[in-house]
């Protein structure tokens, strides 16, 4: 073999030698920069899960600024613009910013959203502000059942101006339903809008309905209230009260009111069951007030018919305590038999007969003795029992719009920018 030949053989083995060194280096290259965008896109991955995670964050954190703002000014609702994106600068945190805006929803209430967004990521969420479905907008309420009739004789219950709610069963045995109802279940027909299942309805706590009442009311001093006249300046049993808030203590047993006029709040405690019978003209002295609260039952008794002040023998209308803006001091004055205000239960509410009242055997449904029984209430009726009608009781119910738009002590739903339950989600950014 000659030199030129060994030369050539050498210079082959080199080339081939540096293509090899080459092509590891490139293999290893592509490895380092392969590695590096494999970081990358891990780095990048997790830099946008970050800051996903702390827009949603932000978006919280926006809710929570705006009922900050709205906490500490009283003209919120005027102050802020539905539509519009607030605060007008978003403020800067942990490297990324947040903006809430409101909107109008049927039924007078607002909605809520807030935005937060870092990097490229955004996210919001909505909430509903206003007090949960309550009392106020209801004429009558009760937390159990309502039973229409008793299966031999005939009921009939009216509610005007409001819906007539449950949270439970409205069952109409026999008789009558003039009303829109809202229920769980209806059996039975009614004349109006049914809803069934309907929203359950807030009903006052029984903790805090009491409290305002016990805290500014005057002892009565009896258990029987008959033929007499209750008001901020009438008290036949003991001191007057200013505010018209009387209070009986029952213990245990039952209280009996009948044939007078009342102008003001009885708070009975302890009580076995209320009486309310005969005539009675009953309104609270502050009208949105309410008229009678019972820690415990009561049985309604009333009968259609006017108060007189000459059956009675009893000035209903002295100086001080004003009917229609009239006084005197005779005792010639009628008095149409209605309770207004808000009447609350702890316990059970049943609407039927007074005994002595007996079935002169016609086919007339309200006379009893020539005596019409039907109770008439101008305002609303709450229960935090059941509530029945029975022995052809017919009730009224007038709904009175004052107590939803001034709400009395302990009648007072959640605040208007408060958050309502369970309406909190993450809806898509606009």
């Amino acid at each position: 073999m000659g030199m030129r030949s060994l030369v050539r053989s050498d210079s082959r083995r080199r080339g081939a030698l540096y293509v090899s060194v080459l092509a590891v280096a490139s293999i290893v290259s592509i490895i380092g920069f392969s590695a590096i965008y494999v970081v990358r896109l891990h780095l990048a991955a997790a830099t946008h899960h970050s800051d996903r995670y702390n827009a949603r964050l932000l978006a919280m954190s926006a809710i929570e600024h705006a009922l900050t703002e709205f906490n500490k000014n009283p003209n919120w609702k005027t102050d802020y613009v539905a539509g519009s994106d607030y605060p007008v600068t978003p403020p800067v945190i942990s490297g990324g910013t947040f903006s809430w805006r409101l909107s109008d929803i049927q039924g007078g209430g607002r909605q809520l959203v807030g935005v937060g967004r870092r990097g490229e990521s955004q996210a919001a969420f909505q909430v509903t502000l206003g007090p949960d479905q309550t009392w106020l907008g209801c004429g009558f309420l009760s937390r159990g059942n309502l039973m229409i009739g008793d299966g031999s004789d005939y009921a009939e219950m009216t509610v005007r101006g409001a819906p007539l709610c449950t949270n439970a069963a409205l069952t109409i045995y026999n008789g009558s339903v003039y009303a829109d109802v809202e229920a769980q279940t209806i059996n039975g027909t009614v004349s109006g809008s049914a809803t069934a299942p309907a929203a359950i309805r807030a009903i006052p706590d029984p903790n805090e309905v009491f409290s305002f009442y016990l805290a500014n009311g005057t002892p009565l001093g009896d258990t029987k209230i008959a033929k007499q006249l209750i008001s901020p300046t009438s008290n036949p049993n003991g001191a007057t009260n200013p505010h018209g808030i009387y209070i009986i203590d029952a213990r245990g047993g039952s209280v009996e009111i009948k044939e007078s006029r009342i102008v003001g709040t009885i708070v009975v405690l302890n009580a076995s069951r209320v009486e309310l019978k005969d005539q009675l003209h009953w309104e609270p002295a502050r009208p949105h007030f309410p008229a009678l609260l019972v820690q415990g039952d009561i049985r309604c008794q009333m009968i259609q018919g006017n108060l007189s002040e000459s059956a009675e023998n009893v000035n209903f209308n002295p100086s001080g305590t004003p009917f229609r803006a009239a006084t005197d001091a005779v005792r010639d004055d009628s008095y149409p038999p209605i309770l207004a205000g808000i009447i609350y239960c702890t316990g059970n509410l049943i609407f039927d007969k007074d005994a002595k009242y007996t079935n002169t055997g016609d086919d007339d449904d309200e006379n009893y003795s020539g005596v019409a029984y039907s109770a008439k209430f101008d305002g609303m009726v709450i229960v935090n029992g059941y509530c029945a009608l029975t022995k052809k009781a017919k009730v009224t119910i007038n709904y009175n719009a004052v107590h939803s738009e001034d709400p009395p002590p302990g009648f007072r739903p959640t605040l208007p920018h408060q958050i309502q339950r369970r309406s909190w989600q993450q809806v898509p950014v606009d």
